[in-house]
């Protein structure tokens, strides 16, 4: 049986179940020098990037970072808060109006780039689910004709899959590659 590699979701799930390094790292089959490095690299992403309880609930991670959609709700939350204060000193009588407003402004700005940014995902994700819708069709039209040359074509697009997981490119379709 083979060790399991050294995965830092895996390695944090463990400890935040109340493993202990050492028990980690025999389970690794790596050093406890090794895990204690480990942790210290997970502790400072964890500083440079919080926790996902941060950003709400329902939050979806994908190889251990947050999703596109989470960050901008995220930021659409903050954003909202800062542009809540500002709106509210901006109505004081002793508000310097000016230094507001161009707060107000950024904030605004920042508003219409998260919102752009949430059209290119969504309108991104209606095209992956074309291309599949397509994909399926044509290849069940073949298979009608041909299933020879269905196989060969999913057989095909098993490699493409294999080959973008191979460079850390994500399936285009989220499903399998099987007609």
């Amino acid at each position: 049986m083979s060790t399991p590699r050294l995965d830092p979701v895996a390695l944090k799930s463990m400890l935040d179940a109340g493993t202990s390094q050492a028990e980690a790292a025999r389970y690794f089959g790596v050093s406890a020098s090794a895990i204690s490095q480990r942790v210290k690299s997970l502790r400072a992403h964890e500083r440079r990037h919080p926790s996902p309880e941060t950003y709400g609930t329902g939050v979806t991670i994908i190889n251990g970072e947050i999703s596109a959609p989470d960050r901008l709700a995220f930021v659409q939350r903050a954003v909202d808060r800062e542009l809540e204060w500002a709106l509210d000193e901006a109505r004081q009588p002793t508000a310097d109006r000016k230094g507001l407003a161009r707060t107000i402004l950024a904030l605004v700005s920042e508003v219409r780039q998260q919102l752009g940014l949430q059209l290119q995902i969504s309108k991104a994700v209606v095209d992956i689910e074309l291309v599949k819708g397509f994909r399926e069709t044509v290849t069940e039209a073949i298979a009608e004709e041909a299933p020879d040359v269905a196989r060969r074509i999913v057989a095909r697009l098993k490699v493409h899959r294999a080959r973008r997981r191979a460079v850390g490119l994500p399936a285009l379709d989220g499903g399998s590659d099987a007609a």
